[in-house]
């Protein structure tokens, strides 16, 4: 049984979110992690104006430690840091020209989240949090071709919120355009057509599919 907290290890986390443009800071963190220093990582991160709240999150986890409560992860912090890269960054720009910035922002800390319970986060956070997942999917496969990542990604976004369904019909997609499963696909698409069978992709998926023998 999956823990209700995950403990964030100490080496590499600085060096993982500082860019390779943070130079000064990215040293001084490196420098930081070899001596063990983990409240000067913490320090150099929470002063760097440029590194944004999910950098300063994950400096924080750090400097706390591996055991204890204190170093547990509070996923409803890390949840709203999500929510506000996605609204202040992402929503409403073409996601293939923001794929570097969306994986170096949303993949490690959506990886996380899927350590928790749906039920941790109110409807519009499970909401937005499904269209980041939606996002990263969408990059998964479109840019590194990992299709693995692309359908866990997805299968997030709908465990967020059930009734997305575009996140159910780019699941048929998958199954059947990657995978040659069409048994799966015909599944989920049909879950999408029972909630909207007005869009037009979900309707030509949806005739696609069940007409196949």
């Amino acid at each position: 049984m999956k823990s209700k907290y995950l403990t964030i290890p100490l080496a590499g986390l600085a060096a993982f979110f500082a860019s390779d443009s943070d130079e000064p800071a990215k040293h001084k963190a490196d420098d930081a992690f070899f001596k063990g220093d983990t409240a000067s990582i913490s320090k150099v991160i929470s002063s760097e104006d440029k590194f944004s709240g999910i950098e300063r999150f994950f400096s924080g986890s750090a400097a706390y430690g591996d055991e204890g409560d204190n170093g547990n992860i509070d996923y409803k912090r890390l949840a709203q840091e999500v929510v506000n890269i996605y609204n202040n960054e992402i929503r409403g720009t073409d996601i293939h020209k923001k794929a570097d910035f969306i994986k170096d922002n949303l993949g490690k800390p959506l990886d996380i989240l899927s350590n928790a319970s749906v039920n941790s986060f109110d409807e519009k956070t499970r909401i937005v949090l499904g269209e980041a997942c939606n996002n990263y999917g969408v990059i998964l496969r479109d840019i590194d071709k990992d299709i693995y990542g692309a359908i866990k990604s997805y299968k997030k976004a709908v465990e967020f919120n059930p009734k997305s369904y575009k996140d159910l019909a780019e699941l048929a997609s998958v199954y059947f355009s990657e995978k040659n499963d069409i048994e799966t696909a015909r599944k989920y698409i049909k879950k999408a057509y029972s909630i909207n069978s007005d869009d037009v992709i979900v309707k030509i998926w949806h005739n696609k599919l069940v007409s196949m023998k």
